[in-house]
């Protein structure tokens, strides 16, 4: 016996090393099942809540909209999510249409024309996710659809998501209760939370951008990427410029800029400027590069955009964010800094690493905005004040013309009964006066027409004219500013002013801020510096550059 004791040493050594490994491996496998539902989660879907700027995080009803967007009904809010960013309407009781004949939970419907119907409880709100606003008047709405409160209340319910495979699989991952569950036409799994937000996956969408913590490896391109480049940039966005692309193969220079990107065609004409209004998830544009079948790349602070032209002034704009891949935790994307190779293929550097993905490699279908975003016969048809007066005028001038005819009428055929000598017409007599009365009637409309149109002409003038001179001092009212305060499609206001001033709208503003500032270096002692502020120029070094060029003379020089 004495000679197996080291053989049963070693085996009780062997054995007790075996038991402690298995008891190590069960406590590690314990320890991962108590990992918190969230956690879980976190590794196969990405999480939506506040953090992400959902404005509430308590889910109640999810649907698609037919254009690729995804409505979503919070506890008091109706959410519109491109991909890339949020749109928040709350409901105010003001705001609602009573559904007598539903009594149901909250179910979101949305049709082709850009409408999302809540119905929850009693109550129905409308959304017009294509012009941004909750729709007030619901029963004119009705009438116009031929519907009445009944058939809406028996639209059908959404079908029982409790019942699929899905609602099985992530009902295991999190602890909060599922409120909405929605597969959408792009592959990808939308989940609503009761408490904490919504649950997104789809890994094809997840591949085509890889987000890695690699230094960004080129060298940082040039703010101006040419000459010409440069001129426009103290053109149009002085100060304000981060980066240019002006490539052989594109017809227009775009401008990278803290309020948006700039368009410009060949004649150095502004053709647009595109914002966060018009698809872009942020206005800063730290970097631009185009590919090699044309279209645009553009980095924003937390996001990359990519904008392809349709049109001679039309653009599609497709946002690509964390959804996508594209993870820099809550990191910018840093200025200049993008790199295409002879592969084409992208990188973008950002504060921690870098976003590298190939442009033929996104094909996963999203949400496009279009520019221009909406047209003037898509905006809601409201007189305004002016027109309202207009209107008033051109019915005072018709009912003059009808008492003017009537007067020549019956002085007319007071003289033809005088010659007739008691009367009798001639037929050449009858044809003479109508004849008279038709081409007087013409003239007159004529002469009425042309008056109305000068005076509203006018009117435009005048008011375009105090809209302007009134932001003078107001260094980011643009174009966009112009357009929406006159209530005219960009498009409509610049072929109005290109015929009535024979300028665009751009020059016209700069013009109006140099006459103005032509005046306070006449009738004032105020600095130079103050007179740049005063009239909206970023600098007094571009202001003075835009002085001499539309003078030939300095501020001081004029000024002396």
């Amino acid at each position: 016996m004495q000679h197996f004791r080291p053989f049963f040493a070693t085996f009780s050594a062997i054995f007790c090393i075996f038991a402690s490994v298995e008891q190590m491996l069960n406590i590690l496998f314990t320890l991962l099942l108590a990992l918190p539902s969230s956690v879980q989660a976190q590794s196969d879907y990405d999480i939506l809540d506040m953090r992400s700027g959902l404005q509430e995080s308590r889910i109640r009803a999810l649907c698609q909209m037919p254009d690729g967007r995804m409505a979503i009904a919070t506890a008091g809010t109706i959410t519109i999510y491109d991909g890339t960013r949020f749109t928040t309407y709350h409901l105010r009781p003001e705001q609602e249409y009573p559904l007598s004949d539903y009594h149901g939970l909250r179910q979101l419907t949305c049709d082709s024309t850009g409408l999302v119907w809540l119905r929850n409880d009693g109550r129905l709100y409308v959304v017009d996710a294509r012009r941004r606003h909750i729709i007030a008047n619901v029963d004119s709405l009705l009438k116009e659809r031929r519907l009445t409160a009944r058939q809406v209340s028996a639209w059908p319910d959404s079908k029982d998501w409790r019942e699929t495979e899905y609602f099985q699989t992530v009902s295991r991952l999190t602890s909060d209760e599922i409120s909405a569950l929605v597969c959408d036409s792009y592959g990808g799994l939308w989940v609503g939370l009761k408490e904490s937000g919504i649950l997104y996956s789809n890994p094809a969408r997840k591949r085509q951008f890889q987000t890695t913590s690699d230094a960004f490896p080129y060298e940082a391109l040039h703010p101006f990427c040419s000459p010409r480049a440069s001129l426009l940039s103290s053109k149009y966005a002085a100060s304000a410029t981060n980066c240019t692309l002006d490539a052989r193969e594109l017809t227009y220079t775009y401008l990278g800029t803290r309020n948006g990107v700039m368009i410009i065609d060949r004649k150095d004409h502004l053709v647009a400027t595109i914002d966060d209004r018009d698809g872009l998830s942020t206005n800063n544009v730290v970097a631009l590069l185009s590919d090699q079948r044309g279209g645009v790349w553009a980095a924003t602070a937390n996001g990359l955009t990519h904008i392809l032209q349709t049109g001679r002034d039309s653009f599609d704009i497709v946002n690509y964010g964390l959804l996508d891949g594209i993870d820099t935790q809550g990191r910018e994307f840093r200025t200049c800094q993008m790199h295409i190779d002879t592969s084409g293929q992208i990188t973008v550097g950002f504060a921690g690493g870098t976003v590298v993905f190939h442009p033929d490699s996104v094909t996963a279908p999203r949400y496009t905005f279009h520019f221009p975003r909406v047209s003037a016969s898509d905006k809601p048809q409201n007189l305004s004040t002016s027109e309202h007066q207009n209107l008033g005028w051109l019915i005072a001038v018709l009912f003059l013309i009808l008492c003017s005819i009537v007067f020549v009428v019956w002085h007319r055929r007071k003289r033809v009964v005088v010659q007739s000598s008691g009367g009798e017409k001639s037929s050449g007599s009858k044809n003479y006066m109508t004849q008279n009365l038709m081409t007087m009637a013409q003239d007159i409309a004529q002469q009425v027409a042309e008056e109305s149109s000068s005076s509203s002409d006018l009117e435009f003038l005048e008011r375009l004219k105090a809209v302007v001179e009134q932001h003078v001092g107001d260094e980011d009212f643009s174009v966009q500013s112009l357009s929406e305060m006159m209530a005219m499609d960009r498009t409509v206001l610049y072929r109005r002013m290109q015929a009535l001033t024979g300028m665009p709208p751009s020059v016209y503003i700069k013009n109006i801020r140099l006459n103005v500032a032509r005046r306070l270096l006449s009738n004032t002692d105020l600095p130079v510096s103050d007179i740049a502020a005063k009239t909206g120029f970023a600098t007094t070094k571009y202001f003075s550059a835009v002085f001499k060029d539309a003078y030939g003379m300095t501020p001081n020089e004029f000024r002396r």
